[in-house]
């Protein structure tokens, strides 16, 4: 499955879902256990090269 990669607080997650209701799940891309809950208005999207 593909993520789609965003930044939230300054650091890199991956987007795992996003409700409804406009909140996201995202896990931190260095540790995978840091899941969180946040509104999708205060995520940026990342653009990532198709080579990574």
């Amino acid at each position: 499955m593909k993520y789609i990669d965003v930044m939230y607080g300054g650091k890199r997650y991956l987007l795992l879902f996003e409700y409804d209701s406009g909140y996201c799940e995202i896990q931190e891309k260095d540790n995978q256990y840091n899941i969180k809950l946040v509104n999708g208005s205060e995520l940026e999207r990342v653009f990532v090269p198709f080579s990574q």
